[in-house]
């Protein structure tokens, strides 16, 4: 699969997942970084960027700007946009993510090589398992095909459901470790502040 793909079968899975949400609750898709999740809509200059592509930005964002001026001016220029509207990361906005907002769609990504946090990369795990153990290399695409979709049609709902209680679990832990520091972070401000 590669961008343009993921793109067209977003636009046909977004209406069905907006469409099949109860009603008064937003539907929320969560995704992971894959690169072909992350089109974005308009890139945002670098410091490496040409004095015509900076010039271009600040035009497009309302902020006057020459050519003539220094491209080091412009960078500073187009660098403190940037930082009063939250960064770079706040600005970018994603292709699927701006379509799925027009369906009420919120798009929630996993943080990059986060897996853990995927129920389906658990699953995905244990077919690769399974296709590695019951098959060879040399297998042609067909059966190794076929292989996938029989696992896939035999697994059983207990399975799928635990891989959610696992990444609840994972979550649940995470959670408790930053707990944890928050209130020994607090405990030594405590005993700081008291000396």
């Amino acid at each position: 699969m590669d961008a343009q793909m993921y793109e067209k079968y977003m636009k046909a899975v977004l209406p069905l997942i907006a469409a099949a949400a109860p009603v008064g609750r937003q539907p929320i898709l969560v995704i992971d970084n894959a690169s072909i999740h992350n089109t974005v809509v308009a890139k945002i200059p670098t410091k490496s960027s040409s004095k015509q592509s900076l010039v271009d930005f600040l035009a497009d964002h309302g902020v006057a700007a020459s050519i003539f001026n220094l491209k080091d001016d412009l960078w500073k220029e187009v660098e403190d946009f940037i930082n009063s509207r939250g960064g770079r990361n706040s600005m970018k906005k994603y292709l699927v993510d701006e379509y799925a907002a027009t369906l009420g769609v919120k798009i929630v990504r996993l943080p990059p090589y986060h897996c853990q946090f995927s129920p389906i990369e658990l699953i995905w795990n244990q077919l690769k398992s399974y296709l590695r153990s019951a098959g060879k290399t040399s297998d042609k695409l067909e059966v190794v095909r076929a292989r996938a979709i029989e696992w896939l049609q035999n697994k059983c709902e207990a399975d799928i459901s635990w891989t959610y209680e696992h990444v609840l679990d994972i979550e649940e832990g995470i959670k408790n470790v930053m707990e944890q520091d928050t209130y020994s972070s607090d405990s030594e401000c405590d005993t700081s502040e008291s000396e």
